[in-house]
């Protein structure tokens, strides 16, 4: 029972690495979101706006 806190630490070291690779995508798609928003509305919403 004494590795019980060693033990504990890699599986949170895992969830803390998968909480910051979300937090990254979230960041990719929000921008990604603003980006497409500005093209709604543009006459063609696949073409980039200058």
């Amino acid at each position: 029972m004494g590795d019980a806190p060693n033990a504990a630490e890699a599986p949170s070291a895992l969830v803390e690495e998968k909480i910051q690779l979300i937090d990254t995508r979230m960041a990719e798609l929000a921008t990604l979101r603003a980006d497409l928003e500005v093209r709604v509305g543009t006459g063609c919403p696949l073409q980039a706006t200058d």
